[in-house]
Order: C-alpha cells, then sequence, then structure tokens
C-alpha cells in the first residue's frame, strides 16, 4: 500500500467521521472506481464526496486544474435532483477546502474546522 493511497485514505476517513457528527449516514467508496469517495445522506439531503489531499492551500484555478480529469468524470455522471456533489481537500497545515460542483462553474463552501 503506496504512503499517498494511505494518505489520502485518511483523509477520507476523517471526511466520513465529520459527516458523522452532522448526523449522515455514511458509505466510503473503497477503491474510488467512481467519481465520488463518500455517499452521505440524513433524512432530507444526499451528498455525493470526493475526497482529496494536497499540501497547500489551493485556488479555485488551481483546482480545475489539479483535478480536471475528476471533475469532468463527475460531469458526465447524474445525480438525484437534490443532491450535494462536492469535492472536499484536505490541507494538513490548511485544514478542509469545500467545493459544490455545480457541473461548472466549481464553488468554495464554507470551510470545515477538523
Amino acid at each position: 500500500m503506496s504512503n499517498n493511497y494511505k494518505k489520502g485514505r485518511e483523509a477520507e476517513y476523517i471526511a466520513r467521521d465529520i459527516l458523522k457528527e452532522m448526523g449522515c449516514t455514511v458509505v466510503r467508496s473503497a477503491g474510488s472506481k467512481t467519481p465520488y469517495d463518500l455517499i452521505a445522506w440524513t433524512k432530507e439531503e444526499i451528498y455525493f464526496i470526493q475526497v482529496k489531499r494536497i499540501t497547500k492551500v489551493p485556488t479555485v484555478e488551481e483546482i480545475r486544474s489539479l483535478f480536471k480529469k475528476d471533475l469532468n468524470q463527475i460531469a458526465v455522471t447524474q445525480f438525484p435532483r437534490r443532491s450535494h456533489v462536492q469535492l472536499w481537500v484536505y490541507v494538513p497545515r490548511g485544514g478542509w477546502h469545500r467545493y459544490a460542483i455545480i457541473r461548472d462553474p466549481i464553488l468554495e463552501v464554507s470551510p470545515l474546522v477538523a
């Protein structure tokens, strides 16, 4: 198991725990053969989340460039009407940065405190 895989999996587990604290039921899509790593839901909402871990706080333009392949895959995937499709980026010294993926543009949403 590579060090990058371990760090990415660790970020997914942290994100999973945050979602559980928010009252969500969470399923991890291990192996990431889908455009998302986590599916989380409450009675009212469902979230499809791609989790990434990088070393520095990104700009939206950097996010578009760094994760172009993932964003393109998400763009052609059909999701239920009331779902939230998000990219969560973990920066070890910069915390979580969440982005709502609304086909395009990608918009940053409120930061998480980890």
